[in-house]
């Protein structure tokens, strides 16, 4: 029986993933909402009310220094008074992953070791960010929401035209959203695509052409495209 609709996606989007590394899909690290052992356990508490999360990375003051994984079904099922909870006795083992790892390999890790997110380290075992099994599974199946998720406009169209384009948005997001095919299948994200092309994280401001489209740096990190605003590149009419 042939594959249905859904299914040609998944397998496809399978394949794909094949050639994604973690770095591709993390969530990078000044994004990431992380426990800090300095603070009062209230504090913390408040942080996991304010986001909705479920999971944080538990740390000594920096994400550099992270020391295990909180998670607030933990915390309740002590029963006691926050104030007298110790957040190390509670804690869980993080696994850690290298950004330059396949993101099969690192979905392999999280499955076997029934975690739901693992730290990114580079080769200074410095923390470039987070990856968790939802958003490899995204990968598979599109965007996983449920009913407390906040919704964010990953694209929005402008009122001259141009649409505003996060860069975390998906590369089928844009395809569909401005009617174009894009061609470079290594990457995951707009941002990535963008970067790739370059070989280089670009300067805010900067302008350049690819895939039929314009697209215009508004706002850049260190790290990241953050946003975009984008217009299909004018047609050039062919010679009489």
């Amino acid at each position: 029986r042939p594959l249905s609709a859904v299914a040609q996606t998944i397998f496809k989007n399978a394949l794909n993933m094949r050639e994604l590394v973690v770095s591709d899909v993390l969530l990078p690290r000044h994004q990431v909402q992380w426990m800090d052992l300095n603070d009062p356990v209230e504090a913390n508490l408040a942080l996991a009310r304010s986001t909705g999360h479920t999971r944080f990375p538990l740390c000594d003051g920096d994400l550099d220094r992270c020391v295990g994984l909180i998670h607030i079904k933990d915390i309740f099922r002590k029963g006691v008074d926050p104030k007298r909870l110790d957040l190390r006795r509670i804690k869980r083992d993080i696994i850690r992953v290298s950004p330059d790892e396949p993101v099969e390999e690192a979905l392999q890790k999280l499955l076997a070791s029934r975690n739901h997110m693992a730290l990114a380290v580079d080769e200074f075992r410095g923390a470039e960010g987070i990856v968790t099994l939802e958003r490899i599974l995204e990968l598979l199946v599109g965007d996983i929401r449920d009913e407390f998720d906040v919704e964010e406009d990953n694209i929005v169209q402008l009122p001259n035209g141009e649409f505003s384009v996060s860069g975390l948005t998906r590369v089928y997001e844009v395809e569909q959203a401005l009617d174009v095919d894009i061609s470079n299948e290594d990457v995951s994200t707009f941002g990535g695509l963008i970067t790739s092309e370059l070989g280089r994280i670009p300067e805010q401001g900067e302008e350049l052409e690819l895939e039929g489209l314009v697209v215009s740096v508004t706002e850049v990190d260190e790290r990241r495209v953050i946003r975009t605003k984008v217009r299909k590149a004018a047609s050039v009419a062919p010679e009489e």
